[in-house]
């Protein structure tokens, strides 16, 4: 007799492919239920814990001597560990009017035993084990939580199967995946420096887990939304993200306002996340604006006001940056007659007012000022 042995199985994981495999002389029908099943329903989870059903195992014959002839004979099973069984819920049958005459189930929390009384070898038997339900014990260990259900040489049982090697044939894969997503963590904070309207150097990236902190890499559907938290202005750039294999990551990000400020990231469902604090910095000053008008003149009186000026960037905030040390702002007449007396020419570099300059003049007519 020439005994075959294919063996179809997964990684850690993965998806069971196959449903038929042949053992020796014994086709198996593994189950499919055991597949890939929510952390969610581990013993230790706070949020839907429960037992998932297996599905059928279904043992045919062959070859008609497959099943050894024998009254009460026990085959036994055996989870990997850190599964359980839901003790007492199961059920066995058989194909009636063959070699098989009697078959019973007990399931315990570990390993599930059929007794079966076999009256010859001349008949096509099926063995099919029903109704079985599987949890895992801890949520937390996503992937180490894969095995196979086995006939052990260590507990196998007194029934004689041909095909059936014990310690390699499966019966089941089990494993676990991770449940819903329900909390959002940073796998990279932003830049910790920025400048204003300059799109951040590096752009956050965030994972999502679930309620045992595992990273939920089947995770496809959440949208993580960025804002500003601490500090002033509206975060700029695409400020939502879908996760992609649990992953969100910001691609264009940046802020107009020179402040110091935080990024708060979320999600519906979800607890929310804050980023590292992120300094900007002013972008270049293109421009001069007054914070203080000229007032209160009188003829050959210093004015009661004098006018000061600052450098500001194209957001509208004070900026000193891109200044060379030498930048001269002189202030004119533009209309009426006289001449402006005083300081009338400043330097607003960063070697003088580093940004401001507050002038002493005197004279009545003053209306804007030009700058070289």
């Amino acid at each position: 007799m020439n005994r075959k042995l294919i063996r179809f199985g997964l990684l850690a994981g993965a998806l069971c492919l196959c449903a038929n495999r042949v053992l020796g002389d014994v086709t198996v029908t593994e189950p499919l239920g055991g597949n890939d099943i929510s952390a969610d329903k581990s013993l230790n989870s706070t949020s839907g814990a429960g037992f998932t059903a297996l599905g059928s195992i279904v043992l045919a014959e062959t070859m008609t001597s497959d099943f050894a002839a024998g009254n009460n004979k026990t085959f036994i099973l055996t989870l990997p560990y850190g599964w359980q069984f839901k003790p007492g819920v199961g059920t066995v049958s058989f194909t009636g009017s063959r070699d098989i005459t009697a078959a019973s189930i007990s399931v315990g929390s570990s390993d599930l035993t059929v007794t079966l009384s076999v009256s010859g070898t001349g008949k096509f038997d099926t063995l099919t084990i029903s109704g079985v339900q599987v949890q895992a014990l801890d949520g937390s260990l996503d992937y180490l939580n894969t095995g196979y259900i086995l006939n052990l040489s260590a507990n196998p049982g007194t029934a004689v199967i041909a095909g059936v090697n014990q310690d390699l044939s499966t019966f089941g894969l089990l494993n676990t995946v991770p449940g819903t997503p329900r909390s959002l963590g940073m796998n990279i904070q932003p830049s910790p420096t920025a400048t204003a309207g300059v799109v951040f150097a590096q752009q956050p990236d965030l994972f999502t887990y679930d309620q045992f902190g595992v990273w939920c890499y089947l995770d496809y559907a959440t949208i993580v939304t960025a804002s500003r938290l601490s500090g002033n202005g509206v975060l700029q750039g695409t400020t939502s993200q879908q996760a992609i294999s649990g992953e969100a990551t910001f691609t264009d990000l940046s802020h107009n306002v020179a402040n110091t400020i935080t990024l708060l990231f979320s999600a519906p469902g979800l607890t929310s996340v804050t980023s590292d604090p992120v300094v900007v910095g002013p972008a270049p000053a293109d421009r001069l604006v007054f914070t203080t008008q000229p007032a209160s003149a009188s003829a050959g009186v210093p004015f009661g006001i004098q006018s000061v000026l600052r450098t500001q960037d194209r957001f509208g905030g004070f900026s000193s940056a891109g200044l060379p040390a030498s930048k001269l702002v002189t202030v004119a007449l533009t209309s009426g007659s006289g001449t402006l007396s005083g300081t009338t020419t400043l330097n607003i570099g960063t070697a003088g007012g580093n940004g401001t300059v507050v002038f002493g003049i005197r004279d009545s007519d003053w209306k804007e000022i030009g700058s070289h």
